[in-house]
Formats: C-alpha cells, structure tokens, sequence
C-alpha cells in the first residue's frame, strides 16, 4: 500500500513543483506550476508536501533490473547528473540546495530523509525498489545504505556543478 495513499486505495494528488511530468493518463506533456497537482497512479506523495515521491516502474530478468530515471521531457530539464554508489551503513546528502531543484532516483533498499518546514520525514525504500524523489530548493535530505551491498542514486540537478559556487548547504539530517 501506497505511503500516503488516499481512501479506498486511490492514489493521493501530488505537487509537481514546476516539474514537467509525463501523464500517464493521456500521455501529453504537462508543464505544471508549484501549486498545481497531479494524479499519479504510483505516488507515494503526502499532499500538503512540496516534495515529490513515486514508485518507479522497472523491467527484471535473470540479467538483472532495468529502470528510466526520468522521461524525456523531465530529461530536458536538467544541467547535472551525477551516480553515486553509496557502501552499506553509510550516508549521503545532509545537505539542501539553494536554487536547483534536485531529480533523485534510489534503488532500494535505503533510508531517504527530508525536513521540510520543521516536519522531519523518513521514508524506507524497499530492497529491489526503485524510487524517485524531487527535493525543491531549501528541502534538507539525506539518503542512507540499510542494505548490505552497494546503494544505488542516481541524482539529476536544474542547475549545473560549480566547484567553485557551489548550489548545495549543508544541513545536517542524520
């Protein structure tokens, strides 16, 4: 069952945060403002949240998994992406960003933590899960490895890296 499902197991409206989005139900591409929602069948999303969360579809086989961390049109959006293999027990992130809204996909099974306001919220990937979360500018996060092998992120920014001026703050979760 869905996080934040809604009554009779519908799934809840979710903020899409000037995110461009997919619909699945009619499969045109929306450009959406911070205070439009959008029904998405696999949110996972607390309505009165800024952040977005979503169960990704992936394709498995003896080979292994297979997962799109993003659509084409939230594709065209971004000016970074960065992997990052995360080993068991560790912790990445504690820190928010100050202009860039951040894309982050993790396959489970991990930790994903974000304050929003004061509101602390920590969600539990499943192992084997693949998960998407978009964290506006100011929302603190942090992912943790609870599995034993290697975590798997796959991190897209709006804005590019800059070494030098650096978008991110630290701010501490876990």
């Amino acid at each position: 069952m869905p996080l934040f499902s809604g009554s009779g197991g519908q799934p809840t409206l979710a903020c899409a945060i000037e995110y461009n989005a997919q619909s699945r139900c009619s499969g045109q591409a929306l450009k959406l403002p911070c205070t439009a929602f959008i029904r998405h069948d696999d949110s996972m999303s607390n309505p009165n949240s800024r952040v977005l969360v979503e169960k990704l579809r992936q394709a498995s086989d003896a080979r292994g998994l297979v997962f799109e961390p993003l659509d084409a049109a939230g594709l065209a959006q971004q000016r970074n992406v960065h992997v990052v293999l995360t080993l068991p027990g560790h912790i990445r992130g504690n820190h928010a960003h100050r202009v860039g809204t951040e894309v982050t996909t993790i396959l489970g099974p991990g930790k994903v933590t974000y304050r929003e306001n004061e509101t602390v919220t920590a969600i539990e990937v499943p192992a084997n899960e693949t998960w998407r979360f978009v964290f506006p500018p100011g929302i603190a996060h942090t992912f943790e490895n609870t599995g034993a092998g290697p975590m798997i992120i796959v991190s897209f920014n709006s804005v590019p890296h800059d070494p030098d001026n650096p978008d991110t703050y630290r701010d501490p979760l876990v």
